[in-house]
């Protein structure tokens, strides 16, 4: 994992300082680029690997190119999934 304490959070979504803060260990809600809607647990944060909201991508082969997203999300359904800020939102305990 790229941090080791759970405990570091990051401004909450809304930007207001009252909400639920998106934070490893968090339930959340993603919205994937299909549109499709997951419900999980952050397992890492990658934010420390693109400061500064730079976009990072990695060339996989001659077809394929990933981007880089902040959060891993470890789905309900035991799946992995990648996402970004935006389409994440804490699920209130």
């Amino acid at each position: 994992m790229s941090k080791a304490d759970d405990s570091d959070t990051i401004d909450d979504h809304a930007g207001d300082g009252g909400g639920p803060v998106a934070k490893i260990s968090a339930r959340v809600r993603v919205t994937l680029d299909d549109g499709s809607v997951r419900e999980g647990e952050i397992v890492d944060d990658f934010a420390d690997l693109a400061p500064d909201d730079t976009a990072v991508e990695a060339r996989i082969d001659n077809d394929h190119v990933a981007r880089l997203r902040r959060w891993a999300i470890s789905t309900d359904d035991h799946d992995i999934v990648f996402a970004d800020d935006d389409a994440v939102e804490v699920i209130p305990a």
